[in-house]
């Protein structure tokens, strides 16, 4: 099994025991290195289990993924609250990098025609507008203390081969 593979079966067992996991309930997250579908480099990649959904019953894309390296360069960016809008910016570039690769250019390798192009790009633009929404939420409702607790809680997490 991989790595991720690992993550989703350890959620899974979690979720099931209904003493310690209500229906819904509990996050699950790991960093780890993985093959860049696009450019087959080794990536470290954080995995974490969204909000919603059962832990219990929930498949691999009941999680989001995370570039390490990226989520880290904005550590050094970071210049304290009263700069928060700048992280804001800066992790809106990083949603819009993310979108492009995943998405945008895919999408376009598919050669979809018109109607299920804008399909592809309603999709996109949700995705994105509901990125923002929560980076916009977050970001401002930290204090330097707690983004830099957020980092080291992230870094905790990584599982080491």
């Amino acid at each position: 099994m991989s790595e991720s593979q690992l993550l989703l079966y350890r959620s899974n067992i979690l979720g099931s025991d209904k003493r310690v996991t209500n229906y819904g309930g509990g996050n699950t997250s790991a960093k780890v290195m993985e093959t860049d579908p696009l450019t087959g480099d080794e990536v470290e990649v954080l995995w974490v289990k969204g909000s919603g959904g059962d832990i219990g019953s929930m498949a691999l894309d009941g999680f989001a993924t995370l570039y390490m390296e990226k989520l880290n360069a904005l550590k050094s960016l970071y210049r304290g609250v009263a700069f928060e809008d700048e992280m804001v910016a800066y992790l809106r570039g990083v949603t819009d990098e993310a979108l492009k690769w995943y998405f945008n250019k895919p999408i376009a390798l598919l050669g979809f025609g018109p109607i299920l192009r804008k399909v592809a790009d309603v999709g996109v633009d949700t995705t994105r507008r509901a990125s923002y929404g929560v980076i916009n939420k977050v970001i401002p409702n930290l204090d330097d203390e707690q983004f830099l607790q957020s980092a080291v809680y992230y870094r905790s997490m990584q599982i080491t081969r």
